[in-house]
């Protein structure tokens, strides 16, 4: 006779085959193909190859990163929450004294042959600590101020800077983590007036927030400006990529006018190469590493590894998004980098940590993936005798 089945098993999807596979060829093609992008918005450039060739090498050293801490036990991350974080929130800090000022910002260390990012490659550990705390006061009444404290100090060195396309990045993993560790809705709500008071006084307070904003709103108006111009090349050079794009190394516009096309402008530059073709596959790239995170997330549910993978792939694919949303004129520019794909390697090598860091979470105590049960796992069945 046909086996009954456990009804409990029919909440768990069928096991994904090899996770840690899928991110290791996301990540490499992903990251890949941002090379070409980069070329490519350089290509009328005196040296075509200078910054794809250093991103081709920011990307070897990524994969060595996303392997090498994939291997480190999740427990080792965990039990060492407090002096990764110190030494993160440390980097933040000095960068404020010792640091060097690009575009306004004073954000990076001169590292002589290249720039490190502190709060770039501080993402993986400020999620980790959330987390962390997120176990550690499992009463939904004091979740939220716990955390809400937490993010606050995180984010005051980063608004030093100032830097709030990443505040906004950090804002965004606090509430990942804050409704994956069970928080409602009522306390965001609550808070929402605070975060709308906030931004008010940073408009009126930075001038160049104001100028983005007011460039998004009114582009051509503001054609004289550096915002307005950027968002003016946007569309541009969006419509100069049409549905199949205008080739490798013939895109005008990219290598023009678009300013930031390596980075700030990268899924922009990309479409006017591949078209909306050629860019689809980002979208679905991004799409695809929160489904992964959120397959290999089951069975840790209520742990700190569960929340941490969830979190850390929903937010990489929140950012890309964001990214993406600004180079469609969805959403006012913010220098928000795109993930795997701008030039950078700050950027890459953060990312690389933190799908090496989720691998790792979902590796059980003997090192092998966390299968959930499967749809088709049966239950012993006795035939009635009577």
């Amino acid at each position: 006779m046909t086996p009954k089945t456990n009804s409990s098993d029919s909440d768990f999807p069928p096991p994904l085959p090899l996770p840690s596979l899928a991110i290791y060829t996301v990540f490499f093609l992903m990251g890949l193909w941002g090379c070409l992008a980069i070329y490519n918005a350089n290509s009328f450039a005196d040296d075509p190859f200078h910054f794809a060739s250093r991103q081709l090498i920011w990307l070897s050293l990524g994969l060595v990163v996303v392997v090498a801490s994939a291997k480190i036990p999740f427990q080792w991350y965990e039990n060492l929450t407090l002096p990764l974080s110190l030494a993160a929130y440390l980097a933040l800090l000095l960068v404020l004294e010792f640091g060097i000022e690009l575009n306004g910002m004073r954000g990076w260390f001169n590292l002589r042959y290249c720039l490190a990012q502190p709060s770039e490659l501080a993402k993986p550990i400020f999620i980790l600590s959330l987390c962390v705390l997120a176990k550690r006061w499992n009463s939904l009444k004091n979740l939220f101020p716990v955390l809400a404290v937490a993010t606050l100090l995180w984010i005051l060195p980063v608004a030093a800077q100032p830097d709030f396309g990443t505040m906004g990045i950090y804002v965004c993993g606090f509430v990942l983590v804050y409704l994956l560790s069970g928080g409602g809705f009522a306390h965001l709500g609550m808070a929402a007036p605070v975060l709308l008071m906030a931004a008010t006084l940073i408009y009126f307070k930075e001038p160049y927030v104001a100028e983005r904003i007011n460039a998004f709103i009114s582009p051509s108006s503001s054609v004289a400006t550096d915002s307005g111009w950027h968002s003016l090349q946007f569309s541009r050079t969006l419509a100069g990529g049409g549905l199949s794009g205008s080739d490798w190394g013939r895109a005008i516009w990219s290598n023009n006018y678009l300013p930031l096309a390596h980075s700030d402008s990268s899924f922009a530059a990309l479409t006017e190469t591949v078209g909306f073709a050629g860019a689809a596959p980002v979208i679905a790239g991004f799409c695809a590493l929160a489904y992964v995170g959120y397959r290999i997330s089951k069975g840790f549910e209520n742990e700190v590894r569960g929340v941490f993978i969830r979190a850390i792939s929903m937010l990489i694919a929140v950012q890309g998004l964001l990214h993406i949303s600004v180079n469609v004129e969805l959403f006012p520019p913010t220098g928000i980098t795109l993930p795997m794909l701008s030039y950078g390697g700050s950027s890459i090598l953060s990312t690389a940590l933190c799908l090496g860091m989720a691998v790792s979470a979902s590796k059980t105590a003997d090192g092998g993936i966390q299968r959930q049960p499967g749809i088709a796992e049966t239950t012993a069945y006795s035939p009635n005798t009577n």
